[in-house]
């Protein structure tokens, strides 16, 4: 619903240069006109929420790791015109997100050992190099 919902958003993102830091704003106008949703009471409320504030503030940057959101939101429109006719895909791409987000949330069933590297065989029988002295 979300992906449904927020799909586009990424091009009412505008970056703001004139600050020694650039950031990202949200343009609400221009994503509320796009979709013809100027008078919908909802959509104001979410868009001006702090979590949707987050939500710009971690998906705006252009170079980042892409996520289950991004893929789902980027071929949105595609599945719910091909969903609208066959009911079997719509369960298929249910199934396919499920599995998805199974994955995401458990990755592995063995647990995570950090490999850390052992010293080489000489290393105990080195000389240790004297401090450098004070100048």
């Amino acid at each position: 619903m979300f992906a449904e919902l927020f799909c586009g958003y990424r091009s009412s993102l505008a970056v703001v240069r004139i600050h020694p830091v650039p950031f990202i704003t949200f343009r609400k106008s221009h994503f509320l006109g796009q979709r013809g949703m100027v008078d919908d009471d909802f959509l104001h409320k979410v868009l001006d929420g702090m979590a949707f504030g987050a939500f710009v503030a971690d998906r705006g940057p252009p170079y980042r790791v892409c996520d289950i959101f991004d893929e789902v939101s980027a071929t949105i429109q595609d599945q719910l015109q091909e969903e609208s006719h066959d009911s079997q895909r719509l369960m298929e791409n249910i199934k396919e997100l499920a599995h998805h987000l199974y994955l995401n949330e458990v990755p592995n069933q063995q647990p995570y050992v950090p490999k850390v590297p052992k010293p080489t065989e000489g290393a105990y029988t080195r000389i240790h190099q004297p401090q450098f002295p004070t100048l």
